[in-house]
Parts: structure tokens; sequence; C-alpha cells
């Protein structure tokens, strides 16, 4: 009965998971002769071709922290997708490092979410008005 209960429970977890749709990050990598990060996704229905991402990293306070954003560079046939991070944020230089470098324990801590903060639209938004 007890296991039964403990699989019970591990399979609403898993749909909890399954639902909520949020690729994981399988590899990443710094582009060449640039700051810019690539990142190969798991498949998900909810990111399309060109549009813009936010990535968090979940600190040690369980706190996600916005580290980069950047847009869906491709969906590949297969499903996956791959982004670029072209926006680092500043001061998160160390885990954005440590990402690039495919390190899985940054990588596990790491979720990519479509869309982008206001604070950031609204910045590009006024960059490209003045420019």
């Amino acid at each position: 009965m007890v296991l039964i209960n403990a699989l019970n429970i591990s399979l609403q977890e898993y749909h909890k998971l399954e639902k909520r749709n949020i690729p994981r990050i399988l590899t990443a990598f710094k582009e060449q002769n640039t700051d810019s990060i690539n990142c190969l996704l798991e498949y998900s229905e909810i990111f399309s071709h060109d549009m813009m991402v936010s990535v968090y990293y979940t600190n040690q306070d369980d706190i996600e922290v916005l580290i980069a954003t950047g847009f869906v560079k491709n969906v590949q046939d297969n499903g996956k997708i791959m982004i670029k991070l072209n926006n680092l944020e500043t001061g998160q230089k160390e885990i954005l490092e440590k990402l690039s470098s495919n390190d899985k324990s940054i990588i596990g801590r790491t979720i990519i979410k479509p869309g982008i903060p206001q604070k950031i639209f609204n910045q590009l938004l006024f960059d490209n008005q003045f420019s």
C-alpha cells in the first residue's frame, strides 16, 4: 500500500511538470567571436521561431533571478529548440560563464520562459525609438 501511494504521488508530480511544458536545456555553448550563448532545449509547444525568451537561474534561496534574455533561433524538424541569449544581465557573469561551459549543475537550475520582462521590453522599445 505504501508503494502504491508513493507511485501515485510520483505520477501526480510528473503530470504537474508535464503540464508546465517548460523545456529543459539539453546543452549550452558560447557562440564564437561573440558574448552570446546558444542553448538547445527540449521540445515544447509554447515556443516558436523568433520569439523572445527569458532565462532565470534558481539561486540557493530558491529565488529565480533573471540572468539573460534572447530569442528562439530555430525550431528544428525534430522539435528541439535552439535559442540565442544575446542580452546578458550584468552581475551574472559567473553563472553565465558556467552555463556557456555546459556546467550541468547550472543547467539544472536554469529555466527558460517564453517572453521577456516588461522592463526589458520597455528598454528595447525606448532604444529603438532613438536609434
